[in-house]
């Protein structure tokens, strides 16, 4: 039993760090606002590299930004656990944009927060804690 255990967690760890790029975990303290008002109910996604991914309590909407290509889109392919994790189909997560080919973002990215103009215009923060 104790070997097959010890096994287990070893093929585990290893998953983790050769996907880690693609494993989103959830961070229950971060907030979201959009023009100065705090988002309720809205999920917050982090990767090993401080890539964001936001989701809504009925999982009908979710967005990342990935520090990459700074650009704020619909993921792909999306498999999640509940309110846990979520994977994404590769280390760069395929998007398709918020808005058009003109619109310009202005994504800023730390450690602690991001920040990004959306297709209507508003800025949106996610803060980190």
């Amino acid at each position: 039993m104790g070997k097959w255990l010890l096994l287990a967690t070893l093929v585990l760890v290893g998953l983790i760090v050769v996907y880690r790029e693609r494993i989103f975990l959830r961070d229950p303290l971060a907030h979201v606002e959009r023009n100065g008002q705090e988002q309720e109910g809205l999920r917050v996604f982090i990767n090993y590299s401080n890539d964001v991914m936001v989701q809504s309590p009925d999982l009908a909407t979710s967005y990342v930004v990935q520090g990459w290509n700074k650009l704020p889109g619909i993921p792909g392919n999306l498999t999640c656990v509940q309110g846990l994790m979520c994977l994404t189909e590769a280390d760069h997560a395929p998007i398709s944009p918020l808005a058009g080919p003109k619109h310009e973002p202005k994504v800023q990215m730390t450690t602690q927060q991001i920040s990004f103009i959306d297709a209507d215009g508003a800025l949106v923060k996610v803060t980190l804690r």
